[in-house]
């Protein structure tokens, strides 16, 4: 029979996973197979071909990242219960909380983590618990004020009948729950404490609803007039175990350090490094949990499991800390944001446990005090008074916390024996000055220099030679809350990619760290796919533009569908996505989940990413400096009840523009390729299936934008975002335009040359300024029979007929600019005459000219006048449709005029010289601007995108009508816009065209606005 002592504590077990090495292995053969293709066949084409070699090099290295990663995965198990067999005495636990903002982060989700904290499975006397009010709010005190009242009812109730959601609002919001089994007691003991969980409730929200949450008198006093970025230091004990009894409270202390608008204060890690050193005057436990304001306990026997961890590994190096994953309460069905992290936390934190360990996420770590104090491994067993007194200068100036640091890193731990005969000493080392002359943030501690510094704290512990170790029990140790909406993601997802770059490019380089130092090479290449998020998006962004841009120029960078090598890239897409297919499935999760992570990772790597890349890069330059930004927590316990809970939503953040540009550069290219208006391909190498394919699926992932450009309020895209993704859009469409500058000619345009290919491949060449002849004429003598035979000419373009000759025949101006500065040159020339003295009114009144021959003159001479009103009852329709106000009679509006079609005759022959033309000339700046008007009119009335009308008069069918009307009249300018060459409209026009545009809109907009 096995004795206490032989019981073990934990168990490290090797996961099998040959079928997932041998899967990883094909999708990597078949990447270098795409490399070396690109690299043989790299001189024969061009740009295109270069940055899609770049780009997938860099997918290869990524991939060769994961499976490195992924290769040796590793799971451990815990046995609490051996555990209190084995100890007799179990060590104390000090447990940190941290909060910055009570609008992000609602003091009722801090108060739920601190009262599941506060009733865990453990000895009361050996936790404390401190949270971190970084805001210095009163309304956050007085809410854990409140809290620790309700924890003398709460926490008993808990232990006494065994609770396992020890987090009262996850607890009551359980309907699962149920009271066949339950005795009477308990069920009224049930009542009592959901009555005083809504009073506490009910007071916290009332006090937030008030300006003042409470009266700043007594124990207040301290926060009146305080500014949450400049105020003294705050310590408060809420509740103290002063007997150290068994069935008692743990501590609770409530910590503001010190902030000064001139003294720098480190975001979160320097709020745990006061914490830190403050636990270390009061409690100077040996183990420290930190977890989020957010992340409450839902195992309460967590403190248990990392002991298990902590006491029974073979030895400390083995165990530095111990991290927990990070999962969530109420997620939403099907992951819609792909923040949950499943996969992530299940395969790649698996496979770190294999190598040096997890890296430490931030929250829901237990950390040994004395590593966290800068002790290496070497240093456990040997470690004595003189090395001590060569490290006390580091901590700092106060010979109290010097002291107990002392006790800390020799193992011993003597806390005084009331906790408030510590409270002038907290105040010291909570000030923002302690910190300067020391090596807080630089040796100790957590470290500074990143907005990531729980990563960055966990990568100085690896690069000393420390261990660490992943546990996940059943149930889940803690649930956190996921950000919940668009912008709260990426805020997220920004905020990681910003702070993992900011570690690579600095001195704390994961390369540097297994050159230099202790870090195993695998776990560097751990930290390499980690870090490298933020520079993903580069590559990605640019793979991402390539279909678009080879479809709009009619290049390729795919191969063809003919060529072997094109299955190979089919190939690699279908196995890659059944590879991760089947982890989600592995794992619980849906197809539908699957999806939403696969796109969300495109979202997040080409915004959120992208942003993150630029801060770093704006901060290697000097220009700004990164700013560590607050995740907004989610207030309800359980959001899959909203029905619009799933889906997407924008704000007024620049990171939403990337991915609305792609969106509407792709959509653009499938209709370019659609209407058949690229230009013609230089030597066969035009876009294929491949592009269009890559296109398509880049819009399937972006769909949540396409949704946004027509949602409302949260759910759409806000107007300035789209202004600016057009812009941008329109600035990548001229590059596109001008890189095929010179050769472009519609396929279409060829059948006008006939029938023979030699002749037709000549004038290609002829049109685009080149010239390649043949060696010898002989070899075109063939040809040449054909193009003079008399039947060539069938079909073509090839001459015209003029019938009925007039008697005088004149040169006509050829080309919309040449009419339109002739019609320019009348209209100047007669109301010249109009203004001067030869006015045909004075030549009727004074003169001889007839009353009607000078109607008659006065008609022609008003033409430039005619303009004015003309633009103004031109534009009148557009602004009654947009603002849904109207113009005409309703009795107009209300009888339905029915337009007979015209037939168009099959006889007429699209002629150049017919087609309209167009210059850069100013002129058509007013009409393509009216044509854009009135084609987005239409679009808000056949959307119903307009605002409620006013006493009921909206705009009815004699608005829309008239803006038929004008759009016909304006065709041959809906033409010029997808027209070439001298039949399109420049692009200089269209921009011009386009600001009229958008600053008409906008005046339509601010006269509804209220």
């Amino acid at each position: 029979m096995a004795t206490p002592n032989s019981l073990p504590l934990c168990e490290r077990i090797q996961r099998k996973n040959t079928i997932q090495r041998a899967i990883e292995v094909i999708i990597l053969f078949l990447l270098f197979s795409l490399l070396v293709y690109r690299l043989l066949f790299l001189n024969n084409h061009g740009l295109t071909w270069l940055l899609a070699f770049l780009c997938e090099s860099w997918f290869t290295f990524t991939w060769v990242l994961v499976m490195s990663n992924k290769w040796n995965p590793v799971e451990y198990r815990t046995y609490p219960d051996n555990l209190l067999q084995r100890v007799t005495e179990l060590p104390s636990v000090d447990m940190f909380v941290t909060t910055a903002d009570p609008v992000l982060e609602p003091p009722i989700i801090t108060i739920n983590t601190v009262l599941s904290l506060l009733a865990v499975d453990y000895p009361p006397q050996k936790l404390a618990c401190y949270v971190s009010d970084d805001g210095c709010s009163p309304l956050t005190y007085y809410s854990l004020s409140e809290a620790s009242k309700f924890a003398r009812l709460w926490v008993p109730f808990c232990k006494k009948y065994n609770i396992q959601v020890r987090a009262p609002f996850r607890y009551f919001a359980d309907d699962s729950l149920t009271f066949s089994d339950s005795s009477w007691e308990f069920h009224q003991e049930w009542k009592m404490m959901k009555v005083e969980y809504e009073q506490l409730c009910y007071k916290i929200e009332d006090a937030a609803q008030k300006s003042m949450p409470c009266d700043f008198t007594g124990e207040f006093a301290e926060f009146l007039n305080v500014d949450s970025k400049n105020h003294p230091a705050i310590t408060k004990i809420m509740c103290e175990n002063k007997e150290c009894l068994a069935d008692g409270l743990p501590h609770l202390v409530y910590v503001s350090r010190e902030k000064r608008l001139t003294h720098p204060h480190h975001y979160k890690a320097g709020a745990m490094n006061v914490l830190t050193r403050v636990s270390g005057l009061m409690s100077n436990a040996p183990y420290m949990l930190n977890v989020d304001c957010d992340m409450l306990v839902n195992n309460p026997k967590v403190v248990l499991h990392a002991m298990c961890l902590l006491l029974g590994s073979k030895s400390e190096k083995e165990s530095a800390y111990v991290q927990f994953p990070q999962k969530f309460y109420g997620g939403l069905k099907d992951d819609p944001y792909g923040n949950q992290l499943v996969v992530l936390f299940e395969y790649m934190t698996h496979g770190m446990s294999g190598l040096q360990g997890p890296l430490y996420g931030g929250t829901g770590c237990f950390h040994r005090r004395k590593i966290i104090y800068g002790l290496y491994p070497d240093n456990v067993e040997s470690i004595n008074g003189k090395l001590v007194e060569n490290k006390l200068l580091e901590f700092g100036s106060s010979k109290e916390f010097i002291k107990s640091a002392v006790h800390a890193l020799k193992g011993n731990t003597d806390p005084p024996n009331h906790l408030w005969e510590s409270i002038e000493a907290t105040h010291q080392v909570a000030n923002c000055n302690y910190e300067y002359n020391s090596s807080w943030g630089t040796k100790l501690g957590w470290r500074y220099g990143s907005t990531t510094e729980d990563v960055l704290t966990g990568l100085t512990i690896h690069k000393k030679g420390w261990k660490s170790i992943y546990c996940t029990p059943n149930p889940p140790a803690f649930l956190g809350c996921a950000p919940s909406g668009g912008p709260a993601a990426m805020t997220q997802q920004k905020r990681w990619a910003t702070g993992l770059l900011e570690i690579l490019v600095s001195k704390n380089c994961p390369i540097f760290a297994t050159l230099f130092e202790k870090l195993q090479f695998r776990q560097c290449l751990a930290y390499l796919w980690l870090f490298s998020w933020g520079i993903r998006s580069v590559p990605e962004l640019c793979y991402a533009t390539l279909p678009l841009y080879c479809i709009i120029t009619n290049s390729s960078f795919l191969p063809k569908v003919g060529e072997p090598v094109f299955w190979v890239l089919v190939a690699l897409f279908v196995i890659y996505s059944l590879y991760t297919l089947s982890e989600y499935l592995r794992t619980g999760q849906s197809i539908r989940a699957w999806w939403n992570n696969q796109r969300m990772a495109r979202i997040t790597t080409m915004t959120a990413w992208f942003f993150g890349f630029l801060s770093v890069v704006l901060k290697l330059l000097g220009i700004s400096e990164t700013v560590f930004e607050v995740t907004k927590k989610d207030q309800s316990s359980d959001s899959t009840n909203d029905n619009d809970a799933g889906r997407f939503t924008f704000d007024e953040s620049l990171v939403f523009m990337p991915g609305t540009t792609i969106f509407l550069l792709h959509l653009t290219a499938l209709i370019v390729s659609l209407l058949k208006l690229q230009p013609l391909a230089d030597d066969g190498h035009g876009s294929g299936l491949g592009e269009v394919l890559c296109s398509v699926w880049l819009l399937l992932c972006f769909w949540p934008f396409f949704k946004g450009l027509f949602g409302k309020g949260k759910h759409g895209i806000p107007i300035s975002t789209i202004c600016k993704s057009a812009a941008l859009a329109i600035v990548f469409l001229h590059l596109c335009r001008r890189t095929t500058m010179g050769t472009i000619l519609v396929e279409d345009k060829l059948v006008e040359f006939g029938s023979l290919k030699e002749f037709i491949k000549s004038a290609a060449h002829a049109l685009k300024g080149k010239s390649n002849p043949p060696n010898h004429l002989r070899n075109s003598n063939e040809a040449a029979h054909q193009v003079v035979s008399c039947g060539y000419e069938y079909s073509t373009s090839w001459g015209a007929e003029i019938l009925n000759p007039s008697a005088f025949l004149g040169c006509a101006p050829l080309g919309g600019p040449a009419v339109m500065n002739q019609q320019k040159r009348w209209a100047i020339g007669m109301l010249e005459i109009l203004l001067s003295k030869n006015c045909p009114i004075f030549a009727a009144l004074f003169g001889k000219l007839q009353l009607r021959q000078g109607f008659a003159y006065l008609w022609l001479f008003s033409w430039g006048l005619q303009p004015i009103p003309e633009l103004c009852y031109a534009a009148l329709p557009v602004y009654c449709i947009i603002t849904n106000s109207h113009l005409l009679p309703k009795g107009i509006s209300e009888t339905v005029f029915e337009i007979t079609k015209k037939d168009q005759s099959s006889d007429d022959v699209d002629d150049d010289p017919r087609k309209f033309t167009f210059d850069e000339s100013p002129i058509f700046v007013s009409g393509t601007t009216i044509l854009l008007l009135h084609l987005t009119a239409l679009v808000v009335s056949l959307l119903k995108l307009q605002p409620p009308a006013h006493d009921g008069h909206g705009s009815g069918l004699g608005e829309v009508l008239y803006s038929v009307w004008l759009v016909l009249c304006f065709w041959p300018f809906l033409k010029g816009l997808f027209g070439k060459g001298k039949h399109g409209i420049p692009i200089s026009t269209i921009y011009k065209a386009v600001a009229l545009a958008l600053l008409f809109l906008y005046f339509c907009r601010r006269s509804t606005m209220g």
